[in-house]
């Protein structure tokens, strides 16, 4: 075989490993991305059978996750009645500025 043709043909062969290898990685993501939907599909579970109120706010501070408990605390009747809706919501003006200033103030840093 000329010096040539064993060029192309290695060029070939590493073209062909190098697909291989991406298929690979392309399988491995995949399978990365079901553990991982797998385990917060399990964190899931385990926050909405808590019997502790729990939630999630976002950076306006309104809630785009709670639990069941979260809500029955508060005397909703799901979850879905406050996302969306600031904490603020729940409590009286005395209480809002008590958290604003002992707990919210902390977990804002």
């Amino acid at each position: 075989m000329r010096d040539k043709d064993k060029s192309k043909a290695n060029l070939i062969e590493e073209l062909k490993i190098l697909r291989m290898k991406q298929e690979k990685s392309a399988t491995n993501n995949i399978i990365g991305h079901k553990q991982a939907e797998e385990k917060i599909k399990k964190y899931a579970e385990a926050i909405n059978s808590s019997i502790d109120g729990m939630a999630i706010l976002n950076g306006k501070e309104e809630y785009v996750f709670l639990n069941e408990a979260h809500a029955k605390i508060y005397g909703y009747d799901s979850p879905a009645e406050l996302i969306g809706k600031t904490w603020r919501v729940l409590y009286h003006q005395e209480e809002i500025k008590r958290f604003e200033n002992e707990i919210m103030l902390k977990l804002r840093k």
